[in-house]
């Protein structure tokens, strides 16, 4: 179970992620296999990618810290980095295409593209990217999040929008 504002969770137990939610044609598995269906409690492992269809829409769970990362449908991303505890949790994902809205309970989270990197440290962000134009936006909904690139850097608080308006282009202030 996920766990509910102001639930303690021990952070010695391994980190996970799970599907919490799944909603229409969404699959995982490794990047050189065959993608699996997607169901309510399969596990996703570092190196794994998720995907969500046309309509379709799905949850991912951190365990046990109780993040969610929330899938748009034709979203596509790769579990990157993801720590072995959750003491201080640290998850980096290598995202593709789509959008994912992130509500973070503990530690950090990127979001990596072939534009920019997008940080939340402080609870909610939402990142959407599309790989045709380079086009990478992001929404800090809540607490502290970044936007970057080798071109520049832009820091965001609860309410601030700032986009990468395309490969090789700096975020916009």
């Amino acid at each position: 179970a996920v766990p509910t504002e102001g639930t303690l969770y021990d952070p010695t137990e391994p980190h996970r992620a799970r599907f919490g939610e799944v909603d229409g044609d969404v699959t995982y598995g490794s990047t050189e296999s065959d993608p699996i269906p997607a169901v309510v409690g399969a596990q996703l492992t570092m190196g794994g990618q998720a995907r969500t269809g046309l309509d379709s829409r799905a949850r991912l769970d951190l365990l046990p810290e109780g993040t969610i990362v929330r899938m748009a449908p034709e979203t596509i991303f790769t579990l990157d980095e993801f720590s072995e505890t959750a003491e201080t949790p640290v998850t980096k994902l290598a995202m593709l295409a789509g959008q994912v809205w992130i509500i973070l309970n503990g530690g950090e989270l990127d979001v990596h593209t072939l534009t920019g990197q997008a940080t939340v440290t402080g609870s909610m962000m939402s990142v959407a990217y599309d790989p045709d134009t380079g086009d990478m936006l992001v929404t800090c909904l809540e607490g502290h999040c970044t936007l970057g690139n080798q071109h520049g850097r832009v820091e965001l608080v609860a309410g601030q929008a700032s986009e990468i308006p395309g490969a090789g282009a700096a975020p916009n202030p």
